[in-house]
């Protein structure tokens, strides 16, 4: 049958990528020339390395590997008007394992005149946390209690923490354990008040500023609305924290 010829499965299938990759390849904004196969292949790696530490901002340019699968057929395809051509890579996805890219070729006046797809295969890895001991709940996080090892991008949750700054000093919200990668979830400030800390409660009524001892019932960080038990009376209060020990009853 006439739809059977390759010729015309050809360009059905390029024409149905052409109009669903519109939607999918982020619009690319810069052209570049000379279209060679050396220029694309060159122009495509700095765009996906690029595109890879713009979305993983810990990743170091050594530590990505690329390759393009078909490469060497571009120069087959493309356009004998060609001037320019733009990059466009899939928004979808996380840049990584097989990824497909698209070459679209542009004539002197900067109108297309054509496309093609090129496949690559990215992999990158990283250095990430980890714990190097078991913590409990409670326990404050200490530069020796972290090391690095570098790994692969692939299944790495979202809620990991790579920036050590923010976990040394932090509490383990849960037990941990040895090998462990710091999620953000397993981290919480240390309170500036700890339940049962003997607190200052302050009360300003107009010009009169009285202050009580008590004992903090909870936790509570800057800020926060914590119960405090007044010493004399032995009456619960509820003031803010705002600062080491002391509670502001408004």
């Amino acid at each position: 049958m006439w739809l059977a010829t390759k010729p015309l499965r050809y360009l059905l299938s390029s024409l149905f990528f052409f109009c669903v990759s519109t939607s999918v390849f982020a619009d690319a904004d810069t052209f570049y020339a000379p279209v060679t196969t050396e220029n694309i292949g060159m122009r495509v790696e700095q765009e996906v390395r690029q595109g890879l530490i713009k979305k993983y901002p810990y990743v170091e340019d050594e530590n990505i590997m690329y390759s393009v699968i078909n490469l060497d057929r571009v120069g087959k395809v493309m356009p004998d008007d060609a001037e320019a051509f733009k990059v466009g890579i899939s928004e979808r996805g996380p840049l990584l394992g097989k990824i497909v890219l698209r070459i679209t070729f542009h004539n002197k006046e900067g109108e297309y005149i054509g496309h093609y797809s090129l496949f690559a295969r990215v992999n990158a890895k990283a250095n990430f946390i980890k714990t190097s001991r078991s913590l409990s709940p409670g326990e404050i996080f200490k530069k020796e209690d972290l090391n690095t090892e570098l790994l692969e991008l692939y299944n790495i949750p979202n809620s990991i923490v790579t920036d050590e700054d923010k976990i040394l000093g932090k509490e383990a919200a849960f037990d941990i354990k040895s090998g462990a990668m710091v999620l953000k979830w397993m981290l919480k400030p240390v309170p500036v008040i700890r339940k049962h800390d003997v607190v200052t409660v302050k009360n300003k009524n107009k010009n009169v500023l009285v202050e009580l001892k008590a004992v903090a019932l909870e936790n509570g960080e800057l800020g926060d609305q914590i119960q405090v038990r007044v010493d004399a009376t032995r009456r619960i209060l509820s003031g803010e924290v705002v600062g080491t020990g002391n509670v502001e009853i408004n």
